[in-house]
């Protein structure tokens, strides 16, 4: 039997390494062990229970004095490498860029076990942008075995990196296996479960979060507060991160189209997503998501790393300093049929399945 030690800590991560852990969890062949670092330590809990997860160890590094992603990652290095030397586990999965996936990482190839990265090869070719997590998602690399690049393009990236092509699969992203799995639930047919009134598709989503744009409050505010004013017949549903970049960024402004609300479970936020008329976001996942569904995008970024989001004719990248408003006005009056031959650019939902049999094959 194969053991392996799943490293999870936020809100993606959970989202994306579910659909791992439970076709994981089917085989008589593989055990899971599954440590929950506390990165997004009230979130986390709450996306656990709704993807039934039970960790089987949970840090607590919340209490923390000063920075809190040097603390979570020392902590849970340290922990990682006890459970190590105590479990001898075959493997270490992680998934993406986050502190907790390099934490998982480190301990990992310090100590001789074999580290899984799942999401492997996503590059922006800039080291501080997005800040940290292209530093972080390029150690773990360094530091894998095996890789599970999402794209083909990602699987470029990795060889031109020097890592070896037989140790590279391109398997699809596993956060559409989450979306597929909501879709094909009775769940996914409904309205949506806000009581936001109005018809569908009469609200814009927004969302913001990267640690690019926390010195950038006011330049946020004067590039969006005009989109909001000049489509007064949309309502803007701004979803707040764990982070409450968006509550801090709109304190203070009275738009009577604008709504802010707390971070929604995935299910409801799948839902939102899939009947909006568009959403406006700098989130790398809800670039996935969106393509698959077909709803139009504005990537608020510099850069992406997910340059297969900018092949649907629905979708743009734009900055602060562009012009939103003419973006934006092209975009809800964008024909979201035209998204559906891009819209398998990220996976078509089972790429969970491919990874847990190339994991068979390997150990």
């Amino acid at each position: 039997m194969t053991h392996y030690l799943i490293v999870l800590g936020t809100r993606p991560e959970i989202i994306k390494l579910a659909p791992v852990v439970s076709e994981l969890r089917k085989r008589r062949s593989s055990s899971v062990k599954v440590l929950f670092t506390g990165q997004h330590p009230d979130l986390g809990t709450h996306f656990l229970r709704e993807f039934d997860i039970e960790p089987d160890v949970i840090l607590e590094p919340g209490s923390a004095q000063g920075p809190r992603l040097p603390h979570i990652l020392t902590l849970t290095i340290s922990e990682i490498t006890r459970i190590l030397s105590s479990d001898k586990p075959d493997a270490i999965i992680v998934q993406g860029d986050t502190i907790s996936a390099l934490s998982g990482a480190i301990a990992g190839f310090l100590n001789r076990t074999p580290v899984m990265h799942v999401e492997a090869g996503l590059r922006t070719s800039d080291v501080n942008n997005p800040f940290p997590e292209e530093w972080n998602r390029r150690l773990i690399d360094q530091s894998s075995s095996l890789f599970f690049a999402p794209t083909p393009s990602a699987k470029t990236a990795l060889e031109r990196e020097g890592h070896d092509a037989n140790l590279v699969s391109v398997t699809g992203n596993t956060g559409i296996d989450a979306v597929r799995f909501v879709l094909e639930s009775e769940f996914g047919q409904e309205e949506p479960p806000l009581d936001i009134g109005g018809e569908l598709g009469d609200y814009i989503l927004l969302t913001l979060h990267r640690g690019e744009l926390w010195d950038k409050t006011e330049s946020v505010q004067e590039a969006l507060l005009p989109v909001i004013e000049a489509f007064r017949d949309y309502r803007f549903i701004a979803i707040d991160h764990p982070n409450g970049y968006l509550r801090r960024s709109f304190r203070g402004i009275n738009a009577p189209n604008l709504t802010v609300i707390p971070p929604q479970p995935f299910r409801d936020f799948i839902s939102l997503l899939a009947k909006c008329a568009l959403i406006i976001s700098d989130s790398g996942g809800i670039q996935e998501e969106a393509t698959y569904l077909c709803v139009p995008l504005l990537i608020l970024r510099e850069n992406t790393e997910r340059s297969e989001a900018l092949v649907s004719p629905n979708s743009r990248i734009r900055w602060l300093t562009d012009d939103l408003i003419d973006t934006v006005r092209e975009l809800v009056g964008s024909n979201r049929q035209e998204g559906i031959r891009t819209r398998f650019a990220f996976g078509d939902g089972y790429a969970a399945l491919q990874i847990v049999d190339i994991l068979d094959s390997y150990l």
